[in-house]
């Protein structure tokens, strides 16, 4: 399986098919990588979006979606994720030999195929933001280019070992009488969306109506729902949209009231949609994000998650 058999290109819009039945197998694989998605997020943020693939013997075993910006009409910023995109980044076949050193080769020979061809692309900056499962990048850094670690947390369902101070917060929102239920309000959800932002002085990351149609999407190929806190009173206290695809339930984006969010509520709002997917049995390990940020990962912790790494390549030098 010498690297020269395989063969990285652009994917035709009649490939997107082979493509989605590739993002559910891989065990890197998530719910950002698949093409309606991606479709979405370059329409309705006006960015153009390539899925690259690389073939082996005209079979596809990998692949990585780009989105390309320009500044001022001439130097392209290329990067894997645009819009509410953690990442989605590399994936690979998850059909690999028992041998280690097999397994190792063919691994090898897609990123090192994939490599050459994000070589030759003309740009100012690339930007590839792996999903979790990918572990092994040194075929790009034997390459030059550079790495980074961050994290995310993630939880196993059947596991569930909550801290005391969460199980009292849950504890004290259910005798505040606060009700947890799904909604399809994203108008109300963009509300508090932009009212956690305006908090910290910062500015929204998406436009309402990007968010609207991945919501749109998200209801009607059933892959995620919307789960709301509220006050007896009908105020709402938080508000998540949960995804989920065949490897994760991911806790997508959230929002939340700073003048209610310290009865309980949010801690009753994650206990029951974890609950909820226990029994639906959808997958047993939910990907918490969060780890990134100091506060958000001092609250979190408090459900006694583990930790993951995941992996950015950067290649810098301008059309080298």
């Amino acid at each position: 399986m010498d690297v020269l058999n395989y063969e990285t290109r652009v994917l035709k819009k009649e490939e997107y098919n082979e493509w989605n039945n590739l993002v559910a197998s891989s065990p890197q694989g998530t719910i950002f990588s698949e093409s309606e998605w991606l479709s979405i997020t370059s329409k309705q943020n006006k960015i153009n979006c390539n899925i690259i693939g690389c073939f082996f013997e005209n079979q596809l075993v990998g692949g990585c979606p780009l989105f390309y910006k320009k500044v001022a009409g001439l130097f392209n910023f290329i990067s894997n994720t645009s819009g509410m995109m953690p990442y989605s980044g590399i994936i690979i076949d998850g059909i690999l030999p028992n041998s280690v050193r097999k397994a190792e080769q063919k691994r090898s020979n897609i990123l090192l195929s994939m490599a050459k061809y994000f070589k030759q692309l003309k740009c100012i900056s690339l930007k590839i933001q792996n999903p979790p499962r990918l572990t092994d990048i040194r075929p790009f850094t034997w390459k030059g280019w550079k790495s980074a670690v961050r994290y995310t947390y993630m939880l196993d369902l059947p596991n569930i070992n909550y801290s005391r101070d969460v199980t009292r917060n849950i504890n004290k929102a259910v005798k505040n009488a606060i009700s947890v239920e799904k909604s399809h309000d994203i108008d109300n959800y963009y509300a508090l969306f932009q009212k956690t932002f305006e908090r910290q002085e910062l500015n929204v990351p998406v436009s309402k109506i990007y968010l609207q149609k991945l919501f749109e999407h998200i209801l009607k190929s059933d892959v995620g729902d919307m789960w709301v806190a509220k006050t007896p009173h009908e105020e709402w206290i938080a508000a998540e949209i949960f995804l989920h695809d065949n490897n994760y339930i991911h806790r997508w984006t959230a929002a939340t009231d700073p003048d209610l969010r310290k009865n309980g509520g949010y801690h009753l709002l994650l206990d029951t949609v974890f609950k909820n997917y226990q029994n639906r049995c959808i997958s047993s390990t939910v990907n918490l994000m969060a780890a990134n940020t100091p506060q958000l990962a001092e609250f979190i912790t408090g459900f006694n998650p583990y930790l993951v790494p995941y992996y950015s390549l950067t290649r810098p030098t301008i059309y080298s």
